[in-house]
């Protein structure tokens, strides 16, 4: 699989000033993003992208997209075994899809990438996917 997720490093790069704008200025739970389980960091990465995307430096569509589904799905494959099942997160994890499936409709996507990283966070077998 062509590796189509950011790493850790990407966004250890960004200002730190940046996730502060963008907790004061959208609704998150602050308990989630302060909790000091390693799931936290997961989120944090996933709401950079999500909610910094004017902010950090650009990315292909695809990697951009790849990366959002990534970083919250293992985000919440670590909050799940900690915290159980929580609706109102697979409820964005479908709407993330919804989004990709209508932004990308008219690329060559492979969706199959999506399966890919699914079971491997499911194996914890997932840091080869990361650039």
């Amino acid at each position: 699989m062509k590796s189509l997720i950011v790493n850790e490093t990407y966004f250890n790069l960004l200002d730190g000033d940046m996730f502060v704008d963008i907790i004061s200025n959208f609704s998150i739970r602050k308990d989630l993003i302060e909790s000091d389980s390693k799931w936290a960091n997961y989120l944090i990465n996933y709401l950079i992208l999500t909610y910094g995307k004017d902010k950090i430096p650009p990315l292909d569509i695809e990697t951009f997209y790849t990366s959002r589904y990534f970083w919250i799905k293992l985000f919440y494959h670590y909050y799940q075994k900690e915290c159980g099942i929580d609706v109102g997160i697979e409820q964005q994890i479908g709407m993330l899809i919804e989004e990709m499936s209508n932004t990308l409709i008219d690329s060559n996507y492979d969706w199959s990438i999506l399966e890919q990283i699914d079971l491997k966070i499911r194996n914890e077998k997932y840091q080869n996917l990361m650039k």
